[in-house]
């Protein structure tokens, strides 16, 4: 359990908004690279790929329960793009496994 302090020291409006940053990168270069992981990796490695896109967005689960922190530009755009980079994710998994059972 996290004391108060400490739980309110990392929720900071101030942290979350480096936080959305990390996460608005992090989330381009995973975009970015799926289509080397569908080039040149076999199906068990874009399917691994596939699912860590598709949970990449659970890690900005906290923001459904914290909307007062989302006050910053970059974490309402953090809220937005994490449903299309789950959509996406989703998307992904369906054109691997229709590719290989098809």
């Amino acid at each position: 359990m996290m004391n108060s302090k400490l739980k309110q020291r990392l929720i900071s409006p101030k942290f979350m908004t480096k936080f959305a940053v990390m996460y608005l990168i992090g989330s381009a270069l995973m975009l970015g690279c799926a289509p080397l992981a569908l080039l040149y990796g076999s199906f068990d490695d874009s399917l691994i790929y596939g699912f860590l896109l598709t949970l990449l967005p659970l890690s900005w689960f906290h923001t459904f329960f914290n909307k007062n922190y989302a006050n910053s530009y970059f974490l309402k755009l953090t809220n937005r793009l994490h449903v299309i980079i789950f959509a996406l994710g989703v998307l992904y998994l369906g054109f691997i496994l229709l590719n290989r059972f098809l």
